[in-house]
Order: structure tokens, then sequence, then C-alpha cells
């Protein structure tokens, strides 16, 4: 018997704080911080984001389902998140779902792109190479 794991999920509601859930015994993958996560909040079904790994205790919900096999968003991405609902006063899960598209928000499988290259002419090729148009990779920003 494997001992029970919690993780730290941050709702996209406004609230301040991330929520502890337990990691039931079937799901085999557990989360990493950074993925996405179906549990059940105040009635309902909601998709939040994993945070950290957290402290088991009684009377904690069970994450329902793990929607990420690999975590789509950095923890640079989740430290930013955790400044932005400082300064601005929104929730942690607010600030998270502002770095997503709709569609992944809703929780349709995400696909993550890795682009790997020494110029930035070269990562402008590789996104017309990936894109379904010129134009959407147009849109995509070299940093």
């Amino acid at each position: 018997m494997t001992l029970p794991r919690a993780f730290e999920v941050a709702v996209p509601l406004p609230l301040h704080q991330t929520y502890t859930y337990l990691l039931p015994d079937t799901i085999e993958t557990p989360p990493t911080a950074g993925c996405r996560v179906k549990v059940p909040f105040a009635g309902r079904t909601l998709i939040g984001f994993v945070t950290s790994e957290g402290v088991v205790t009684e009377k904690l919900k069970s994450i329902q389902s793990v929607l990420d096999d690999i975590p789509i968003l950095s923890q640079d991405l989740l430290h930013l998140a955790k400044e932005m609902s400082r300064h601005y006063f929104c929730g942690i899960g607010e600030a998270l779902s502002t770095f997503l598209p709709a569609a992944v928000k809703k929780g349709t499988k995400a696909r993550v792109v890795t682009i790997l290259t020494a110029n930035p002419e070269g990562a402008k090729d590789a996104l017309l190479q990936l894109a379904d148009s010129p134009r959407a990779a147009m849109q995509h920003r070299v940093l």
C-alpha cells in the first residue's frame, strides 16, 4: 500500500489561496506543478492548476482526473501568476488561466510544442512549418 499524496490546486475563481486535494489510488501517474486537474469545488467540477505538493490531512476531497501528462505551465509562469495575484488582487487560478487559450481552459488536450533554435530566424522558420497557415505562424512572436 502506498502512502496517500496530496496536491495544492489553484482554481480559476477570485480566491487568493490554493486548495489541497488528495490523489486517489485510481490515478496511477501523479500530476506535477503546472498540470491541469479536474476537481470538485462547491458542488461543481472545475479545472484547476497544480501549484505544488500538499500535506495530507483529514477530510480532503479527491482529484477526479489529471488532464496533462507533462506540465503545460512552467515554474516561471507559476511564479508570475503568484506575483500577478498579489499585484492585481486576483486569484492565483484566475492569473494562471490567462496564460492559456480558451479551449485548453475548458479541458481539451493541450498540444505542447518545443522549438529549439540557435537564432531568431530559425525560430521563425520552425513556426512557419508547424503552423496551420503562414498567417497563424506570423502571429507568434519570437522573443
